[in-house]
């Protein structure tokens, strides 16, 4: 039924995830030092919710800031999920539980929920192209790739003698 609501994302590696959170985190550590002179050493990998829980303590600009690092985490995320061949709907369940754990008596739901946002970072991605685009790193299947890998191994450079 959703076949024909296809999103313009493709695929994002494991890395390209990573970076994303780390730099994130970085870069948000910057702004509060400087803006308000507050340091903060956490490496934060997922949603930012700090400016929007306690928002009368943020300026908008950062409301704002912080709302724009999320909305580019969802686009991030999808295309990870993507990657690992799974639709966008998977995100909405992911935030669902976490969600839920708001809920008195289903605290543990974070956990679950903090599990599977690892599981996203660190599931690796199809091999070759999937339903949501081709291979980020150009792989048109796995028989492919291992064909490149032996001939990477078989390649003797030039001077060398085996």
């Amino acid at each position: 039924m959703f076949g024909m609501f296809k999103w313009p994302i493709c695929r994002a590696g494991r890395g390209a995830m990573f970076l994303w959170l780390v730099l994130g985190s970085v870069g948000f550590g910057v702004i509060k030092f400087v803006a308000f002179q507050q340091i903060d050493l956490m490496i934060q990998l997922g949603f930012r919710f700090d400016a929007l829980s306690r928002y009368t303590r943020f300026p908008l600009w950062y409301i704002a800031l912080e709302c724009a690092f999320d909305i580019a985490l969802v686009f991030v995320a999808i295309a990870r999920l993507h990657d690992i061949g799974k639709p966008a709907w998977w995100l909405a369940a992911l935030v669902g539980i976490a969600g839920l754990a708001a809920v008195p008596g289903l605290g543990f739901l974070i956990l679950v929920a903090l599990v599977l946002w690892l599981a996203l970072l660190f599931w690796p991605g199809t091999f070759g192209p999937n339903a949501y685009g081709a291979h980020p790193l150009g792989w048109e299947s796995r028989a492919q790739y291992e064909a490149q890998m032996q001939a990477l191994r078989d390649h003797v450079p030039p001077g060398k003698t085996s």
